[in-house]
C-alpha cells in the first residue's frame, strides 16, 4: 500500500493553532496518574512487607505503630524505584517478549514524539503507517494499520494500544493535532473526534486528581491500621503463651497492653472502623481475647467474647467449635447442644466430620447410653449427604471427608473418647514444627 503524503498544514485543534509543537517532544503523564500509579505500587510493596511481619516474630521487641510512617515512606520509595525501572528502555528490551518493545508500565513518561514516529519504550510507530485511531470504552487509544494487511482486508491490524487518560487534556490535544498534521488520511472514531468536550475532560481529570488524593489517604490509613492490628494481635498472642507457661504476671502485662490498644484504636481511621471493628478480622480478635480470658479464669467473659466472634463471622466453624468447648468446660451442656444444632443447620458444614465427632464425644461424656443411637444417626447422615452408595465407579471415585484438626480438637475429642486427660507438655525447639 502506498503511504499517504504527510499533511503539512496545521491541524484543526485549538492547541495546534495557538502553540507550535517542537519536536522531539517528551510528553509526561499527568500528576494524578503518577500519584495513582505510585500508590497502587506502594500498596503491593506494603502488602509484601506485611506478610513478612505477619509470618515472623523478629519484630516482637518493637512497638510497631511507631514505625508506620517510616515504613510508609519506604514503601513509596520502593514503589517509585520499581516503577521507574519498569518503564525504562532496559526493561522494555528485557520484557520485549511480553510487551513487544513497549514500556512495561506507564508511570512518568507517556509518549515521545519524534519527527516521523511516536515512541514508547523501544517501540516506534510511524505516523504514516497509522490508518485508524480509536478510543475504547476503557480509555485506551487503539492504533490500527493497513500497511501489512493491505487496503482490501476486512479490518486493519491492531498494532498498538495505549492508555489515553494518563496524559493531561492539553497534552492529549497536542498529540492528536500532531497526528492529524502528519497523516491527512487518518481515520478517527466518533468517540475520539466528537466526544472530547474540554469542560468534561478537565472535569474528568479533576475527578482523577481527587481519586488520587483519596487513595493516598487510604494508603496511610491502611499502613497505620495494619501495624495497629499486628501490635494488638502480638500482645494477645504473648498473653496467651505466658498464661500457658504459667507466667501469669507477664501475661497480665501483655493482656493490659492489648486492652489499651483495643480500647484506643487509631483516630479518624476508616480502615480500623470497617475491618477491625466489624469483620472477619474483628472475629479473630474477639476469639483471641476469649482464649486469653479463659486461661486467665474469666470463663463467662470468654464465652461472651466467643459469641461476639461468631456474630462477626457466623459461618466460621473454628469459632463455633471453640464456643462449644468453652460451654462444655463450664458444664453448660444445654447451650452446647444448642450451638451444635446451629452448626448442623448450616449447609456449609453438612459435610464436616468434626461437628459429628463433637456430638459423639459430648454424648459419651453426659449420656453414654444414648451413644449407639446417636452414632447411627450421624452415620446415616454421613452416607446420605457425603458418601452415597458404594462401591462407586470409577473405582477411584470414592467420596471422603476432608478435615483440618487443630490441637484443641485433638485434645477435646481424644480426652473424651479415651476417658483420660492429656497433659500438654512443653515441646522442645524443633525446626520442623512451626511455633
Amino acid at each position: 500500500m502506498t503511504e499517504p503524503a504527510a499533511k503539512t498544514g496545521a491541524a484543526s485543534s485549538p492547541i495546534a493553532d495557538e502553540t507550535e509543537i517542537q519536536l522531539p517532544l517528551e510528553i509526561r503523564t499527568s500528576l494524578s496518574h503518577r500519584i495513582l500509579s505510585l500508590v497502587a505500587a506502594a500498596f503491593f510493596c506494603f502488602e509484601f512487607l506485611f506478610l513478612i511481619l505477619y509470618s515472623n516474630k523478629f519484630w516482637f521487641e518493637l512497638y510497631l505503630p511507631s514505625f508506620a510512617l517510616p515504613v510508609l515512606a519506604f514503601s513509596l520509595l520502593e514503589a517509585h524505584l520499581f516503577l521507574s525501572f519498569a518503564e525504562s528502555n532496559f526493561a522494555a528490551r528485557k520484557l520485549s517478549f511480553f510487551f513487544k518493545g513497549r514500556a512495561a508500565v506507564i508511570y512518568r513518561n507517556w509518549l515521545r514524539l519524534e519527527e516521523d514516529c511516536l515512541v514508547s519504550g523501544i517501540k516506534k510507530l510511524r505516523y504514516l503507517s497509522i490508518s485508524d485511531l480509536e478510543l475504547s470504552w476503557f480509555g485506551n487509544l487503539i492504533f490500527k494499520s493497513r500497511s501489512l494487511c493491505g487496503p482490501s482486508a476486512e479490518a486493519p491490524d491492531l498494532v498498538f494500544k495505549f492508555p489515553f487518560a494518563a496524559a493531561t487534556y492539553n497534552d492529549q490535544e497536542k498529540f492528536l493535532a500532531l497526528l492529524k498534521s502528519r497523516n491527512s488520511e487518518l481515520n478517527i472514531n466518533k468517540k475520539l473526534s466528537e466526544g472530547r468536550n474540554p469542560a468534561l475532560q478537565r472535569g474528568s481529570q479533576f475527578t482523577q486528581m481527587l481519586s488520587a488524593s483519596i487513595m493516598v489517604l487510604v494508603l496511610i490509613d491502611v499502613v497505620i491500621s495494619s501495624f495497629y492490628f499486628l501490635e494488638l494481635s502480638k500482645n494477645f498472642y504473648l498473653a496467651e503463651r505466658k498464661y500457658q507457661d504459667g507466667e501469669n504476671k507477664n501475661a497480665a502485662i501483655y493482656f493490659a497492653k492489648a486492652e489499651a490498644l483495643r480500647k484506643n484504636p487509631p483516630a479518624f481511621s476508616w480502615v480500623s472502623s470497617k475491618f477491625l471493628k466489624s469483620s472477619t478480622v474483628a472475629a479473630d480478635l474477639w476469639a483471641a481475647r476469649a482464649r486469653v480470658l479463659y486461661l486467665k479464669g474469666n470463663s463467662d467473659e470468654a464465652i461472651a467474647d466467643s459469641k461476639k466472634a461468631i456474630e462477626e463471622n457466623p459461618s466460621n466453624l473454628r469459632h463455633r467449635l471453640f464456643q462449644v468447648r468453652l460451654l462444655i468446660s463450664q458444664k453448660k451442656f444445654d447451650e452446647a447442644r444448642s450451638e451444635m444444632a446451629k452448626i448442623k443447620d448450616d449447609p456449609k458444614h453438612k459435610n464436616s466430620l468434626l461437628p459429628k465427632l463433637y456430638k459423639l464425644a459430648i454424648c459419651k461424656e453426659i449420656s453414654p447410653d444414648k451413644l449407639p443411637e446417636l452414632y447411627k444417626e450421624e452415620a446415616d447422615s454421613s452416607f446420605e449427604n457425603t458418601f452415597g452408595n458404594e462401591p462407586r465407579w470409577p473405582p477411584s471415585g470414592k467420596r471422603f471427608f476432608t478435615e483440618l484438626w487443630h490441637s484443641e480438637d485433638f485434645k477435646f475429642l481424644l480426652d473424651r473418647f479415651s476417658g483420660s486427660e492429656y497433659k500438654i507438655h512443653k515441646v522442645e525447639e524443633n525446626p520442623q514444627i512451626e511455633d
